[in-house]
């Protein structure tokens, strides 16, 4: 183990807890002990950071299961594992059907105790996952910022999120890093008639391929060995709620056919099984990669893009909607305000103009970074050039035909007029002759805007389509 890890030990045999105490502190574990339930209890409300427990059936004060009742509604995160002797096999299957993780009949061996420990640890991570996955939701449900913006491709989204939650079928959803994908799929299921119930992810690319099966459909007790206890799939643990199923392209050939058998049937079996199991599951597919492209090499199976593409949701790149910008720099600086309090932050129209001419290769998560990495230095309450990166500034400043011209004129003094003409040239040149990041960057409208451009007579060429998209 590279790090270590707290496990609750509730037993009042002394030499069990020392025995345990031992082999999980040899395993890389930090144990903490207790000789009954009530005592149980009363660590495991001192210790939030407990992974897991392992508790006796027969204890004084209160026995197993009320343990693992009480903790079922306390910390239902917390993979339970009860220790009985042979005598008690009926209870401990009775404690299995009332929300256990797995039973450890005594004497257990280190290599039996470890196979057991392992399992439940994968399986409260997935529980844990599950629960930051509706923290994120929730405290991004209160700052928008990846889909807020005026721009018809922010409303349109906004309006297929609202659309889609209301059913219940496949959904795939696709754009490059950073847009907001996985966001988008909690919302979806936040706003559905599924929130009551799980929303469980899984990486399809971040577990090694012959284990990925077992994540997903769960693993029968000994399917790998004598020692591999029974493991719950992220299915099965999706029971009524949404499976987020990430990079799914990383799926191999013969996965895929079993996806597509489920998504068909509601119905899958365990690795190593023989039994049916059927789930009511709404699955909500994310892809970075193009999946059509997949099909055509032969990686991706065309039935299973199709069942999974039943509603397909694009999410554009940051620099094709450039004008929610604004918007959406002042979503994220207002959550940060009431994150850490303090006064408001603002971008000045330098700034601004600057972060409308940068491509956003990380689209809105690299804005969100570093936004709230230049708020930490503003200064009077506002981000300036100087707040920002070399590499959105600097390009700015080397191709400014003023930068060494009206960018260092001394204003103090100068006429109104002559100061607002001055600030749309430079707002203007910053944007590259874009009327409606400039508009956007000044907060006046593009009407607005090309008024003064008139009145002022400041004439800029009209971006060219490449330029567009470069910006």
């Amino acid at each position: 183990m590279t790090s270590v890890k707290r496990v609750l030990v509730a037993d009042d045999d002394e030499a069990i807890r020392c025995l345990l105490d031992y082999m999980l502190r040899r395993s890389g574990y930090d144990p903490v002990l207790a000789g009954d339930g009530a005592e149980a209890l009363a660590l495991a409300a001192r210790y939030p950071e407990i992974g897991l427990a392992l508790i006796d059936l027969r204890m004084p004060m209160m026995d197993g299961m009320s343990v693992l009742r009480s903790l079922s509604e306390s910390r239902p995160e917390v993979p339970v594992i009860i220790l009985s002797a042979h005598a008690q096999i009926r209870e401990a299957l009775e404690a299995i059907r009332s929300g256990a993780f797995d039973y450890l009949n005594k004497p257990f061996e280190l290599d039996e105790l470890l196979a057991v420990v392992i399992a439940a640890e994968r399986h409260g991570t997935a529980l844990r996952d599950n629960r930051n996955l509706k923290e994120a939701y929730a405290s991004a449900s209160c700052d928008p910022a990846f889909f807020v913006g005026s721009s018809e491709t922010a409303r349109q989204l906004r309006e297929t999120v609202e659309r889609v939650s209301l059913g219940g079928g496949t959904v795939l959803i696709t754009g490059e890093s950073g847009v907001g994908k996985k966001l988008l799929a909690q919302m979806i299921h936040q706003k559905g008639a599924r929130s009551k119930c799980p929303l469980v992810s899984l990486g399809c690319s971040a577990v090694a391929r012959e284990w990925l099966e077992s994540e997903l459909f769960g693993r029968e007790r000994g399917t790998f060995g004598s020692l591999q206890q029974r493991r719950l799939g992220r299915i099965e643990l999706a029971e009524g709620g949404c499976l987020l199923l990430s990079e799914v392209s990383g799926l191999a050939l013969g996965l895929q056919l079993k996806l597509l058998e489920f998504l068909q049937q509601k119905r899958y079996r365990r690795v190593g099984g023989s039994d049916q199991y059927s789930a009511d599951v709404r699955v909500i597919a994310v892809n970075t990669l193009d999946l059509q492209e997949k099909v055509l090499v032969g990686d991706f199976r065309q039935d299973l893009y199709d069942r999974l593409g039943a509603i397909s949701i694009y999410v554009p790149p940051l620099r094709e909607r450039l004008e929610d910008l604004p918007e959406i720099v002042e979503a994220i600086l207002q959550r940060l305000v009431v994150g850490r309090g303090g006064d408001p932050v603002r971008v000045d129209p330098l700034a601004m103009g600057a972060l409308l001419t940068y491509s956003w290769p990380g689209n809105v998560l690299e804005l969100e970074t570093l936004i709230e990495r230049a708020s930490y230095f503003a200064v009077d309450g506002q981000i300036g050039l100087a707040q920002l990166p070399s590499d959105i500034v600097s390009p700015i400043k080397a191709t400014s035909p003023l930068s060494t011209g009206l960018h260092s004129v001394q204003v103090g003094g100068m006429p109104l007029d002559v100061l607002e003409k001055l600030g749309i040239i430079q707002t203007m040149e910053l944007c590259r002759g874009n009327k409606s990041a400039a508009a956007q960057s000044l907060r006046i409208t593009e009407r607005t805007l090309g008024d003064k451009l008139i009145r002022y007579g400041i004439v800029f060429a009209t971006p060219t389509t490449e330029s567009s998209k470069s910006n």
